[in-house]
């Protein structure tokens, strides 16, 4: 127990939530006796402190429970073993939970919660103390605040059964007479649940055999779990003997009406297609509610027949949609247990779960009875359904039958069905309509949609312009975000990952054929789209139905059963079949033309599949018929090669472990050096090096036996399956690299390490190009360089710190050391926007050679030629995008974005336009949108693409210019652009790329003399970023210093010109460029004056007018709050105190001296003299100290009036200005000097009640306590 106290304090939720399930188990079982009082003492402390813990409440509130019950004051059962623990602990711990229960209760009614405070409850009943406290009521307003129904979409059930509910209901209204609802739980199924079934049922046996012990005598009501029910109700028309409900009952009523009431209206809305658990949820709180209507008037109340109406329409309606075709049967029978409460009379299905040990002598033991209603309830799952359906069949017999629409869940689930195999890309125009509806799961699509959508995108011939566009709509919707690789592993819902996956789940001793696979994947050609293929498969299929008909395995004819018919009329009628060749393996090696063929993939595995087919026919005539077609269907050999190899090595060692002495695995020597021969060729092409790579992975989902020295079984080796092939790692991992599987590398890299067969350095490159693709940024750190000027240079580029970079790079340039850091002075250009010169650099270095030497990819090329409009491109080699290269998709998915960008530019409203030459025709304001939930480098690349068509047609309208005269529409396409750039700036400021926000802005600056206001105004702004804070306040200050005319184009409105004086007074208090007077006299005063004479009634729709007179309070309530906590804590104040009580001190000692007579004349002068320059200075700090404290209290009085007007004014600034208000307010609570009180008073009026509400709590414990 000690040992778990140690946990108690974890900040893990699940180890606290296991400890606390561990301090349950220990207080019912039988150890508990050994444990001290102290001890209960401390865990019960902790259950009650915690139970307001999200993560930890339910196992908190169970471990409570279970401690309660088994308390030696408050148990109900004296044979059970008691733990000790002290009454007065118990109830103080309950006095504090219910006293913080309104505040800080549990988060939700979990079971364990609703079993604990009904327990509490319980025990408070025999309180005195607690008693007057009304636990009930706070219990009852806990639980009606604290719920919150899941949504119809939810995909599970809350963490309670009806009968939890009822229970806590009961117990909030006292009621004498409760009634325990049967709720089954149907088991899962699995060997886990037969053991502890089994283990339940025999328990009465263990017992008596090992400890002589039997069970108590249960009578036949309790051993039925029946209630023994009080008369009979009143009729109705007795029906005044009945008592109103008292008032918690009312409230219980009324919440159960409304949350009724709302499910209702959810189910009545046909585009919600709720699932099998909202239904389910739904029933059980309209059944909740019929039963506690009827412990009402169990227990002598009046029925709320409102409450009954709206329970049994809810039923009524879920009734309905039991035949709803889109619910399995499971999830039916999951919906019916839910009337159980109301339709199980029998209890079988546990009769069945324990043996009874003694039966009462009466009627109910009689065999028959107990045999029929076993049998009656043998299907659990099925006859839930259907028993209960033809219950209640009258109640939705003549309801109409509406078939749903189809949801975007349905396009995902079909996007993932290994049964659909063509045309699937098709479904993106289905997603992309129900996105642009406000149906998307941007999560479930980054996570799971695209990644499928991925996987069947068609060949490029094959591609349609809509799907395309459908596409990149879905992209843009998902703001380019990706969540990181699927669960399911790329190819898992191929043919082949199937059959990976049934090789894992089979049972020790079962074999599944390797021909399976192969027949399906013939099978699945015959649906193909293209003839040749299909013809193919099918003459394929004939050879091997003829040379098989009678050979095929039983357990392969059995898996095949769902295409038994289509076989057998393949093999209706037989061909010749073709005859089995010998052949020797090591032609793999000794013939040349085997390794000359890895430049050409598709005669390299059609020469290899069909050598290794050739040599599996010689015991197995199937093998011989698949020749001609792995001759002719690359792809189909490509996909049947690893299930070869597999084949060969597995005959080949099943031989070797049956043999007597060992002999030379020659097929496992030769396939190994063939493929080490393959991945070491340079010419080898990709699709080669990728064969040879899921021929490996293929293998690690099989064990391999092994042989000793002396012919026998080894113990099963664990890592036997990395052991069929002899080819080193390392090598691997670098193939992967290439093939761009960098996690597929990083599992070979590992493996390489396992067995010392790779260096450091070589391990170290690997994993630097490994983590350059994935999206791991924490695994980079755990490479352990011994280059630290490389391992510095790898970090600047991992972490994007190209300034630093940048510096590393041109000294490296500088001492002559280029290999390297001329791309890395490229990517520095352009991640800092110098476009135009990182092409220079980049253009240089190909004429040089530099490039070559550097190896250089074309990428950066390309992404600079239209930034730059510089087309004269080198060669653009083919480039394979790597099934697992993150970064490089995440590249891909903004390339397509930005060509979204440009076919929505050719064919949009924009072309009529432009070719009109009248923008008003054309979308512009959708152009201009853009999201600022985009990741930057995303959003920068939208915006620099449509930046760059804007500016092509801008300068193609300028070359037809005359003289300087700027024609309406060129002036138009400047605007447009000019737009984009103040845009891209803006979102770089956000992001904290100076850099690039002062490369937009000067490009907007000079596109036109004098520029824009918006061009103005964040070109000072861009300035402030840069630290250049004096220059920034002194060109926004040009706008008011020398007029508008001379520095701006357009008219400034005097909202934006408030705008402005609150920024400048922000930034010239930031900077210490005035003195506080002059900054509040100058700027935030001009600020509020100009608002006053905005006429806000005119507006009262205008959201944006008032977010602008919010902003200004806003900024005037920092300045002076800051203000005044600075002035609060300097010094002057106490120096001039003191200053002013020594003067003080002083005077009055020198009226003293003054008043003596036996002072001479000349001295008294002298005195008098002194005092008056004492007085003087006196006053002079007296003085000080008052201005000092008129001018604290001046700004806490302001701040505490603009904070209310922000808030009186607009809801831009509710989540931060409440609590700087109350803050300000609470500190200076009792404060008497000035008019703060009148000040606050006046605050507080402005202010909407609602902006307080959730700080209610706060402030009513605060100003009771003051009071």
């Amino acid at each position: 127990m000690n040992d778990l106290l140690q946990f108690v304090s974890s900040d893990d939720g699940v180890v606290q939530s296991w400890v606390f399930l561990c301090f349950a188990a220990v207080a019912a079982a039988d150890s508990s006796s050994g444990v001290e009082e102290a001890t209960w003492d401390i865990i019960w402390t902790n259950a009650i402190r915690r139970a307001n813990v999200p993560t930890v409440s339910r196992a908190a509130c169970h471990a409570a429970y279970t401690i309660l019950l088994h308390t030696r004051v408050y148990t109900q059962k004296p044979h059970l073993l008691q733990i000790p623990l002290a009454s007065n602990r118990i109830l103080s711990e309950i006095e504090t939970l219910a006293k913080e229960l309104d505040v800080q209760g549990p988060p939700y009614p979990f079971d364990s919660v609703c079993a604990f405070l009904a327990t509490c409850l319980r025990v408070a009943n025999k309180d005195m103390h607690l008693y007057r406290m009304q636990l009930e009521e706070k219990v009852l307003s806990w639980l009606i605040d604290c719920w919150q129904t899941a949504g119809f979409r939810d995909k599970s059930l809350p963490l309670h059964l009806g009968k939890d509910l009822l229970m806590l209901f009961e117990s909030i209204s006292g009621f004498p007479m409760p009634v325990s609802l049967p709720c089954r739980i149907p088991l899962p199924e699995g060997q886990v649940v037969e053991v502890l079934v089994n283990e339940a049922r025999t328990t009465v046996i263990k017992d008596y055999i090992l400890d002589a012990r039997l069970p108590e005598l249960k009578s036949a009501t309790e051993r039925d779990g029946l209630v023994t029910l009080p008369p009979a109700p009143p009729s109705d028309d007795n029906s005044n003997s009945l008592v109103q409900p008292r008032g918690r009952e009312r409230r219980i009523s009324a919440f159960l009406i409304k949350t009724l009431e709302r499910m209702q209206f959810q189910l009545d809305d046909q585009s919600m297609n709720p699932t099998a658990e909202s239904a389910r949820r739904s029933l059980d709180m309209a059944v909740t509610a019929v039963c506690y209507d009827s412990v009402l008037v169990l227990n002598g109340m009046q029925s709320d027949k409102r409450l009954s109406r709206c329970a049994c329409k809810l039923i009524g309606t879920i009734i309905a949609l039991l035949p709803d075709r889109r619910w399995t049967t499971s999830e039916r029978a999951l919906i019916a247990f839910g009337l159980d409460p109301l339709t199980f009379l029998g209890d079988s299905s546990e009769e069945k779960s324990a043996w009874t040990a003694m039966l009462p002598p009466d009627i109910g033991s009689g065999i028959k009875s107990r045999l029929l209603n076993q049998l009656s309830w043998e299907n659990t799952d099925e006859n839930a359904f259907w028993n209960c359906s033809n219950l209640l069949k009258t109640l939705w017999q003549n309801k109409p039958y509406l078939h749903g629409p189809i949801t975007r869940e349905h396009l995902s689930s079909v996007l993932g069905d290994h049964r659909i195999s063509s045309s699937k890309f098709r479904l993106v125009r289905r997603l992309r309509e129900h996105g642009i509806n406000g149906e998307f799961d941007r999560d479930n699509f980054t996570k799971v949609d695209f990644w499928r959508l991925k996987e069947c995108i068609p060949p490029s011939n094959q591609l349609q312009d809509a799907d395309l566009d459908a596409f990149a709509t879905l992209l843009y919707l998902s703001k380019g975000q990706l969540g990181g690789f699927r669960n399911e592993p790329s190819g898992s819902t191929s043919i082949l990952g199937r059959y990976r996956r049934k090789v894992s789940r089979m049972e020790k001793g079962t074999q599944i054929s390797p021909q399976e696979p192969i027949i399906l994947m013939l099978l699945a050609m015959l649906q193909g789209e293209h003839p040749s293929r299909s013809n193919t498969a099918y003459e394929t299929l004939r050879l091997i139905m003829s040379a098989e008909r009678n050979n095929l395995p039983r357990a392969l004819r059995l898996s095949l059963s769902e295409n038994q018919v289509e076989l057998e009329y393949l093999g209706r009628y037989e061909r010749l079949q073709l005859s089995q060749v010998s052949r020797d393996l090591t032609d793999l090696v000794t013939q040349q033309s085997y390794l000359d063929s890895v430049i050409n993939f598709p005669r390299w595995v059609a020469g290899v599949t069909t050598l290794l087919s050739e040599v599996l026919s010689s015991k197995d005539a199937f093998y011989a018929q698949l020749i001609p077609i792995l001759r002719l269907d690359a792809e189909f050999a490509e996909q049947v090669l690893p299930i070869l190899v597999h084949n060969i090595l597995a005959t080949e060692n099943e031989e070797l472990v049956n043999q007597e002495t060992i002999v030379q695995a020659h097929y496992r020597d030769t396939i190994s050096n063939f493929f080490t021969s393959v991945l070491s060729d340079k010419s080898s092409s990709i699709q080669c090096l990728r064969c040879v790579i899921d021929v490996m992975l293929h293998l690690r989902h099989f064990d391999r036996e092994q042989t000793s020295n002396i012919g026998a079984k080894v113990i099963k080796d664990a890592l036997s399956y990395n052991k069929w092939l002899n080819v080193d790692f390392a090598l691997l991992a670098h193939s992967s690299i290439t093939c761009g599987a960098y996690t597929t590398a990083l599992l070979f890299l590992e493996l390489a390490a396992e067995g010392h067969a790779v260096s450091q350095d070589t391990s170290n490159e690997i994993l630097y190009e490994i983590y350059r693709h994935i999206d791991e940024p924490d695994g980079f750190y755990a490479i352990h360089d011994s280059d630290l000027h490389q391992s510095l240079i790898k970090r600047f580029h991992h972490e994007k710190q190209w300034e630093r970079a940048f510096r590393f790079h041109g000294a490296a340039l500088e001492a002559g050391t280029t290999i390297g850091d001329t791309e890395g002075l490229v990517q520095s250009f352009h991640s800092f926007g110098f476009d135009h010169l990182a092409n220079d650099v980049l253009r240089t270095a190909f004429s040089s050679g530099g490039a070559k030497k550097d190896g250089l990819s074309n990428d950066i090329s390309y992404r600079l030629a239209w930034r730059t409009e510089t087309w004269d491109l080198p060669e653009s080699s083919e480039k394979t995008l790597g099934l697992e290269d993150f970064a490089e998709i995440r590249d891909v998915i903004q390339d397509v974005m930005c060509l979204h960008e440009v076919a929505k530019w050719r064919t949009n409203t924009i072309p009529t336009s432009l070719a009109t030459r009248d923008l008003t025709k054309g979308d512009w304001s959708e152009f201009l949108k853009v999201e600022d939930d985009f990741d930057f480098s995303t959003l920068e690349n939208i915006l620099a693409t449509r930046i760059s068509l804007v500016r092509s047609v801008r300068l193609k309208e300028e070359r037809q210019r005359i003289g300087t005269l700027v024609t309406p529409f060129n002036q138009n396409l400047i605007d447009i652009e000019t737009q984009c750039l103040v845009r891209l700036s803006k979102a770089a400021r956000a992001a904290n790329e100076v850099q690039l926000a002062l490369n937009s802005i000067l490009r907007a600056v000079g596109l036109e003399k004098p520029p824009a206001f918006d061009v103005f105004e964040e070109f000072a702004n861009v300035l402030w970023c840069h630290k250049e804070e004096k220059t920034a306040v002194e060109y926004l200050g040009k706008l008011f210093a020398a007029g508008q005319g001379a520095f701006v184009r357009d008219a400034v409105e005097d909202r934006r010109k408030a705008l402005v004086y609150a920024q400048l007074g922000s930034w010239s208090s930031a900077a210490c460029l005035k003195n506080l007077e002059d900054i509040q006299t100058d700027y935030f005063s001009a600020a509020a004056a100009l608002l006053e004479s905005d006429n806000l009634k005119n507006l009262s729709g205008n959201s944006e007018a008032h977010n602008v007179h919010a902003t200004v309070y806003y900024q005037y309530a920092i300045f002076a709050e800051r203000q005044y906590y600075d002035i609060m804590k300097s010094p002057d104040a106490m120096r001039w105190k003191i200053y002013v009580d020594r003067k003080q001190r002083e005077i009055e000692s020198l009226d003293e001296q003054i008043r003596r007579p036996d002072v001479e004349e000349k001295v008294r002068k002298l005195l008098i003299e002194r005092r008056a320059k004492a007085q003087k200075v006196k006053d002079a700090d007296a003085d000080s100290f008052q201005r000092h404290n008129c001018t604290l209290d001046g700004f806490l009085n302001q701040a505490i009036e603009m904070y209310s007007r922000c808030l009186g004014i607009s809801d831009a600034y509710d989540q931060d200005v409440p609590i700087r208000l109350c803050s300000l307010w609470f500190a200076h609570f009792e404060e008497t000097r000035g008019n703060f009180q009148t000040a606050v008073g006046n605050a507080l009026q402005r202010v909407p009640s609602r902006k307080f509400v959730f700080l209610s709590v706060t402030t009513t414990t605060f100003t009771v306590n003051k009071c």
